[in-house]
């Protein structure tokens, strides 16, 4: 999250960033000891995969949202999805015809099913929408992949069925039998509760859709993910590519880093780090 750009955050031109280490977290009892995969020795080379930034300010604090206890989950993956139903479906890192391997999470295990993609989210009722190499879109159903009209690079589904994504040619919106544009551009996207889209742009800036009118919020990020009781999470920039929550209007800085996140009806959130790595704080 590139926080020191004084036009993003105004209030906090003197926020300091602290990072803590995998084992301060572990000494203090936020991190899990099952986060620790293979030997103790190999633990200083994961320790830039699995970094925390808190952030303080003289004249104002910024109260932290509740840590995440990060467990680890079996596999590894290029994307995630979670469907507001619990369903979780990933992408894969076996390159397969259209993409990578697409697999959805059983309780203790990935089953994989037919196809390749490259991004995917994931409906009400468990099926994932899926964006391929070539810019393709489909839907499951009943067991088949759906071919759909258009052409995207991200997709977002919310919690009330809607379907966003973005393309080359901008923002849109599914109607049930075409993409309907709304103006503005992206390169990640997902979906609140309500059915109405969050972007992150070419830049890494943070857009909300309100009212018919792109509002831009404060920092930048490299992925996106809503829970479908309401919660807004961002992969942040930067080396750290630290986790926050948007809580009163501000980015509340959480422990763990990511390449990649969603989340679920709850608010649990599942991300994939640097490293590929699945993580999820249920």
């Amino acid at each position: 999250m590139k926080i020191e750009a004084a036009t993003h955050f105004p209030h906090y031109a003197n926020i300091v960033l602290t990072c803590l280490s995998l084992s301060s977290f572990m000494a203090a009892g936020a991190v899990h000891a099952d986060l620790l995969i293979g030997p103790l020795t190999t633990l200083d080379s994961k320790l830039s995969d699995f970094e925390s930034s808190t952030i303080t300010n003289t004249d104002y604090q910024l109260a932290l949202a509740t840590d995440p206890q990060w467990r680890r989950v079996t596999g590894s993956a290029r994307d995630i999805g979670v469907g507001s139903d619990g369903s979780v479906w990933v992408i894969g890192t076996d390159r397969r015809a259209g993409g990578y391997g697409i697999y959805r999470w059983n309780g203790s295990d990935w089953n994989r099913v037919t196809g390749g993609a490259a991004r995917i989210d994931v409906d009400p009722e468990g099926n994932p929408w899926i964006v391929n190499s070539s810019d393709d879109i489909f839907h499951y159903v009943a067991g088949n992949w759906q071919r759909m009209p258009g052409s995207a690079k991200d997709i977002g589904v919310g919690a009330d069925g809607s379907v966003w994504v973005v393309s080359s040619g901008g923002v849109f919106k599914w109607d049930g039998e075409s993409w309907q544009g709304v103006g503005g551009s992206g390169v990640r996207i997902d979906v609140d509760q309500y059915g109405s889209p969050w972007v992150i742009g070419r830049s890494d800036d943070i857009f909300q859709f309100v009212a018919g009118n792109w509002v831009e919020r404060p920092g930048d990020a490299r992925d996106i993910g809503i829970g479908g009781e309401g919660s807004v999470w961002v992969v942040g920039r930067g080396r750290t590519s630290g986790i926050y929550r948007w809580i009163d209007d501000n980015w509340q800085s959480v422990n763990g880093s990511a390449r990649e996140i969603s989340v679920d009806a709850a608010g649990n959130v599942w991300i994939v780090n640097r490293s590929g790595n699945i993580y999820t704080s249920q």
